[in-house]
């Protein structure tokens, strides 16, 4: 413990921790916040396996059981907002890894190396509030990458150190200073509007791609789900925003669906498959639909094109139909 004889505030205490700690990591925890099981080791896990990962962000909850943050989303004009605030934290949305613009402060874990060479929290902005979207920022342009790790939870009262008032004046007068350091980068950011809160969530430059197949492919259960499987883990590896929807069972099949979403997967399953809202509060997004099962392509692609008609629609032929799962000679072919 490091006794600062009086309160200076959130960024001058972290940084006066910081620099008596002897460790790799530095996990920056607010006093108002109770800690879930394993809630470190996944942030430690994930900082030490996701490539040129400079920090990583815990999923965020009300003390109600309401989802406070999954991970944050920043805006053109230099405002945030912590995704999901409010919704249910289980729905699969909130439940993958993936590239954010930032994490709060709130439960943060960053390098020691990395917050060093950046002269750790900017005292620009003390006593509170941007210090951690700015720290994240430098951290992104020095080539580090910000991540969000859905399977450490922590509980968070947020505002019980200050009062709302005071807190909101905080923000508006940080934001202002936030915006004259940044105003280049946040140019190429989003416009602050709900309609791209998708592309806002996730930085990460692939492509966007749905694949539609008829459940949650597994590794090991029979030659098509575990290619299907090795094609997912192909397209997340390669920077793509993967979602997978199960057409016909959306069972959460375990440990693949984990496995899934840990590679930076969105993976939809039941209770929230519902394919008709899913169309609906997609349209637009990606940029292509691909699909493994002869199955699953006639009873739901003519769907998806009707839905979507500018989509793309790619089906992976490489296992070919026998006989008697061939396609119908009326059917719309699904390229």
């Amino acid at each position: 413990v490091v006794a600062a004889g009086k309160n200076k505030g959130f960024i001058s205490a972290c940084n006066a921790g910081a620099r008596h700690a002897h460790g790799e990591y530095l996990c920056f925890l607010n006093n108002d916040t109770l800690v879930t099981p394993t809630w470190l080791e996944q942030l430690v896990d994930t900082i030490r396996i996701y490539p040129a990962c400079g920090a990583v962000g815990a999923k965020l909850v009300y003390p109600e059981g309401t989802l406070q943050e999954a991970g944050s989303m920043l805006w053109r004009d230099g405002a945030t907002r912590g995704y999901g605030r409010e919704d249910d934290p289980f729905k699969p949305e909130y439940c993958y890894l993936r590239e954010v613009a930032y994490c709060s402060a709130a439960c943060l874990l960053v390098r020691t190396d990395l917050f060093e060479r950046l002269g750790g929290y900017d005292t620009l902005f003390e006593p509170s509030y941007y210090e951690d979207v700015d720290l994240c920022m430098r951290l992104w342009q020095l080539g580090y990458k910000v991540v969000y790790q859905p399977a450490s939870t922590v509980i968070h009262l947020e505002f019980s150190s200050s009062s709302t008032d005071k807190a909101v004046d905080l923000m508006k007068m940080n934001k202002t200073r936030f915006q004259e350091r940044w105003f280049r980068q946040l140019r190429f950011l989003p416009e602050h509007a709900a309609a791209n809160i998708l592309t806002a969530r996730d930085i990460r430059k692939g492509k966007t791609v749905l694949f539609a197949d008829d459940r949650i492919p597994t590794a090991s259960t029979g030659p098509d789900s575990s290619r299907a499987y090795k094609i997912l883990r192909h397209l997340a590896g390669s920077g793509h925003l993967v979602t997978v929807f199960p057409l016909s069972d959306p069972t959460p099949y375990q440990p693949d669906l984990r496995n899934l979403q840990q590679m930076g997967v969105e993976v939809f399953h039941s209770p929230y498959a519902e394919l008709d809202t899913f169309l609906h509060d997609r349209a637009g997004y990606y940029s292509a639909v691909l699909t493994t099962r002869t199955r699953a392509a006639t009873a739901y692609l003519q769907k998806i094109r009707t839905a979507w008609p500018a989509t793309a629609v790619v089906y992976d032929a490489e296992a070919l139909p026998t006989s008697h799962q061939a396609l119908p000679t009326d059917a719309t072919p699904p390229i």
